[in-house]
């Protein structure tokens, strides 16, 4: 795991499974943050309001749309964010695909139901 507590950006729409991921990241007790938020304006809050910026951003894909794909974009347009490594999480492999062929850089894909141990994985790798 991480030596080092991560300030972790969560995008969620259902509190219930924002929840749920904050649950599983703070149960290892390395202090590591979650800021949740929601989309559209939410996110630019929670970075304004985030000291230093986050350390990895998670976007859950439930609801195919492009506001996820848009969201992704402009986060690599905010100096706090730019260079933050972004995982989309999602069940639909066509929207997973589109996030990948967007090319941007140090944005990851990857399918739900995420494995306990290839989340812990992404946390150590930040």
């Amino acid at each position: 795991m991480s030596v080092q507590p991560l300030h972790i950006l969560l995008v969620e729409d259902e509190p219930g499974r924002a929840t749920e991921v904050r649950r599983h990241i703070e149960r290892h007790n390395n202090g590591h943050k979650v800021i949740a938020t929601v989309y559209g304006k939410g996110v630019n809050d929670a970075l304004d309001g985030m000291d230093g910026g986050p350390h990895l951003i998670l976007l859950d894909l439930v609801a195919p749309g492009d506001h996820v794909l848009l969201t992704a974009e402009n986060l690599r347009y905010r100096p706090e964010s730019r260079e933050v490594p972004i995982v989309v999480v999602g069940e639909s492999k066509r929207w997973l695909d589109r996030v990948e062929r967007l090319g941007l850089p140090q944005v990851e894909a990857i399918r739900r139901p995420i494995e306990p141990e290839r989340f812990d994985s992404l946390l150590a790798s930040v």
